[in-house]
C-alpha cells in the first residue's frame, strides 16, 4: 500500500519524541498481512553514544528492542485505522509492552548505519497485540523478537 501524507507523519502515531524517537521512516504497511516496514539511521551524534562506550560506541540492545516496540506501536495504530477504513481517525492511547519473547542479537550496530524494521502482527486478543520483530542492517539479521503489547 502506497502511503498518503496522512500516514507519513510518524509523530501522528507515537508518543516519544527526540531525542527517544527511533523510527525515521515508515517505508510500507501491508494491511491484509498486518505487516510494517520502518527504517531508523544512527547518527553518531546521539546522546547514548558518549557513554556506550565512549572508545568504542556502539547501540544498546535496549535501543534496539525499542526501535522495534515503536514500530510495533505505528502497526497497532494503523491495524485500527485499517479496520475502520479511516486514515483520519487517530487512537491517541499509548503501545504498552507487556511480555518480551524469544530476544536474539545476532549483529552490533555501530554508529552512522542505517536499520530495517519488519514488524508483523501474529496474534490479537481483544486490546493484546502479540508481534515478531526483526531489525536488519546491510541484508544481515541483527536482531528478532517477538512481544506482546496493549493500548493503555
Amino acid at each position: 500500500m502506497e502511503l498518503s501524507e496522512n500516514y507519513k507523519s510518524i509523530e501522528n502515531y507515537l508518543p516519544q519524541r527526540k531525542p527517544f524517537l527511533f523510527v525515521d521512516r515508515i517505508v510500507s504497511f501491508h494491511g491484509d498481512e498486518k505487516s510494517l516496514f520502518t527504517e531508523f539511521f544512527f547518527h553518531e551524534d546521539l546522546w547514548f553514544f558518549k557513554g556506550h562506550f565512549p572508545d568504542r560506541p556502539v547501540v544498546p540492545g535496549v535501543i534496539l528492542q525499542e526501535a522495534i516496540f515503536q514500530s510495533g506501536a505505528i502497526l497497532m495504530n494503523f491495524i485500527n485505522q485499517f479496520k475502520n477504513q479511516s486514515a483520519d481517525t487517530q487512537d491517541h492511547r499509548v503501545g504498552v509492552i507487556s511480555r518480551v519473547y524469544d530476544v536474539k542479537y545476532k549483529k552490533m550496530i555501530l554508529p552512522q548505519t542505517l536499520v530495517g524494521i519488519e514488524i508483523v502482527l501474529k496474534d490479537q486478543m481483544g486490546e493484546g497485540f502479540l508481534f515478531s520483530g526483526k531489525m536488519k542492517s546491510e541484508g544481515k539479521t541483527v536482531l528478532t523478537l517477538e512481544f506482546m503489547a496493549t493500548l493503555a
